[in-house]
């Protein structure tokens, strides 16, 4: 596969990057990107091996906030490290997706440029999160010790003033999941 080796930069300097080839079997380190396309005919532009590619405004934010200042970064992404003019190649690449993501050090999931709101869901998530320090087990794995804690932790969720705060704070969390991120099909297979 190719890999886009994402060159340090200031955060107004123009975006540098070059591609390596580089085999899945390799130790070589690479995040992987989730992300949206957003309007193909929406695009900037950036330098790629010496020439200028347009690539879609979302990849454009999402590789300029995940750039170092001083040093590089390996990152794939499909739109720069697939070449999309050629059939074949695309083809037998979607064929690699579950590999690029399971050989990624990290898979990165850009859900877009934050919007107010976005910090409050986050938030709200870390809170429940808090209420479940071990997570939530599944059914198989569940003693009745553990699902009267959930219930206690839910039931204090709802009724407690302060689980009345958290229920006002889903909608930041509603306008979070209706990002186009989490509509797309791949989103299950890069996850996972």
């Amino acid at each position: 596969i190719r890999v886009l080796v994402l060159h340090g930069g200031l955060p107004d300097e123009d975006i540098r990057c070059s591609l390596k080839v580089i085999s899945l079997d390799n130790a070589i380190r690479y995040e992987a990107l989730s992300y949206t396309w957003g309007d193909p005919a929406d695009t900037r532009r950036l330098q790629c091996c010496d020439a200028s590619l347009d690539v879609t405004v979302n990849l454009h934010s999402a590789l300029r906030h995940l750039r170092h200042v001083y040093r590089k970064r390996v990152i794939w992404a499909d739109a720069i490290c697939i070449n999309q003019t050629d059939l074949k190649e695309r083809e037998s690449q979607v064929q690699l997706m579950a590999d690029v993501y399971s050989n990624a050090s990290r898979a990165i999931m850009w859900l877009g440029e934050d919007t107010e709101g976005v910090s409050d869901a986050f938030q709200a998530i870390k809170w429940i999160r808090s209420l479940f320090p071990v997570g939530i087990p599944s059914t198989n794995e569940l003693h009745p010790t553990d699902i009267d804690k959930i219930n206690s932790n839910m039931m204090w969720l709802l009724t407690s003033e302060r689980g009345l705060e958290i229920q006002r704070m889903w909608l930041p969390i509603g306008h979070l999941l209706r990002r186009s991120w989490f509509t797309r099909k791949w989103i299950i297979q890069e996850i996972v």
